[in-house]
């Protein structure tokens, strides 16, 4: 028997680093879809911008995940404000961009702070919630560098800690199966976004000049609401079964020099 998808009007969904780009894109899908959307970012003024566009459908808050109290008091007030929570959506995420050689232990602590103990600090404030739903999805948004280190030079720190995140998923997709909450671990590829802000120039320059002394290959940018709306699809798996693993690509070819990516 097939069962149809769910209807996610009224559903509740936290999405992280709205701000722009993919996590904006996922917002607007959702929004589209009917659901309410609980969006965070660290930047209020981009944050608030977006959510004018959704009305009293979204709740924009400033929230840096990586700090475990800002996110508790986050999720706690978005439940408070729609009466529950439905779905996690953990797409906040930072690069920095160095050889492994010269990878200074501020970035790599940076990048794992929000990449990886971010992520944890959202499910743990979001899992309460969702069981008192009797279930949910969370849905952790990684990168196609973990397996593909060909697409840019030295993300070797970025790519380390979406392989932890993956890795945490896994366990975390054990943990909660019993709860009837659903684990999606989303790999994507190369979009069109601001994934290169905060990359010091010297280094990103040295990216590039390696880039093309390795042969400039890579596959084509998406748009982000290509991704966007793959996401939504996962939130509408029918209950009791999801996709555990998606790596999500382009396929046509990219002309050098385009805007940098995920």
């Amino acid at each position: 028997m097939i069962t149809a998808a769910p209807d996610i009007t009224d559903k509740v969904y936290i999405v992280t680093g709205t701000s722009r780009g993919v996590g904006v894109e996922i917002a607007r899908t959702l929004h589209r879809r009917g659901a309410r959307i609980g969006m965070l970012a660290r930047t209020l003024a981009d944050l608030e911008e977006n959510a004018r566009e959704f009305g009293d459908r979204a709740l924009a808050l400033p929230c840096d995940v990586a700090d475990r109290a800002v996110a508790q008091a986050a999720v706690t007030r978005i439940a408070e404000h729609f009466g529950g929570i439905d779905g996690l959506v953990n797409n906040a995420g930072l690069s920095r961009i160095a050889p492994v050689e010269r990878l200074s232990e501020e970035d790599l602590l940076l990048m794992f702070r929000v990449n990886v103990i971010g992520v944890v600090n959202m499910v743990q404030a979001v899992l309460p919630h969702l069981r008192a739903r009797g279930g949910g999805n969370i849905l952790n948004i990684s990168s196609s560098s973990v397996r593909d280190p060909s697409e840019f030079p030295f993300l070797g720190g970025y790519a380390a800690s979406k392989a932890a995140l993956e890795r945490l998923t896994q366990e975390l997709r054990i943990e909660v199966s019993r709860d009837n909450i659903a684990v999606t671990l989303f790999s994507l590829g190369s979009t069109l976004t601001h994934f290169g802000t905060g990359w010091a120039p010297e280094i990103t320059e040295e990216a590039f000049a390696e880039w093309d002394r390795r042969g400039g290959a890579a596959p084509a940018t998406m748009d982000p609401s290509l991704p966007a709306e793959a996401v939504v699809r996962c939130l509408e798996s029918p209950p009791g079964a999801c996709a555990n693993f998606i790596e999500f690509q382009p396929y046509a070819a990219m002309e050098k020099g385009r805007r940098m990516a995920d």
